[in-house]
């Protein structure tokens, strides 16, 4: 892989609401790279490096979250809504940014207070953590559909 520089992710302040902020990150930067050759071993060396410098930064006391180190992913992360996103990040309303696909996850903290270092890095794909079981899953839908007519049958073990 070749290096080819570093870029400051451009933002738009105005949208984030007063916490989010407050509380964003001094930077957010992304790291260029070229790859030369096999992208799945690219993609391997670049998630067991985003492991090690997250080490290190810890280790050295630097307040640094790496979102995402990847050949084929471009990751964006922040404490705002779905709308806020597009209209944070600049690059997300640029015609000359394209992608195929895009993968979206918004996280209601259930148990922390949401807050920007808490938004979880994913390579692939993503769900929210909160589906445990296809039981879990099949109470769920009938208590949200108390309301439908004709009711759901009843949940079954």
């Amino acid at each position: 892989m070749q290096l080819l520089g570093f870029r400051t992710v451009p933002t738009n302040e105005e949208v984030l609401p007063k916490k989010a902020r407050d509380t964003r990150p001094g930077a957010i930067e992304q790291i260029l790279f070229k790859v030369h050759g096999d992208v799945a071993a690219a993609e391997r060396w670049l998630f067991l490096r985003r492991l090690e410098l997250r080490e290190r930064c810890l280790a050295a006391g630097l307040a640094v979250y790496i979102c995402s180190l990847s050949a084929r992913l471009v990751g964006y992360k922040g404490l705002m809504t779905s709308p806020q996103l597009c209209d944070y990040y600049k690059d997300l309303q640029d015609a000359a940014f394209e992608t195929g696909v895009a993968t979206f996850h918004r996280r209601y903290s259930t148990n922390t207070f949401p807050n920007w270092t808490l938004a979880q890095p994913f390579r692939l794909t993503c769900h929210n953590g909160e589906i445990n079981t296809v039981k879990t899953t099949r109470n769920a839908v009938h208590a949200f559909a108390r309301g439908l007519n004709p009711p759901l049958p009843a949940a079954t073990s």
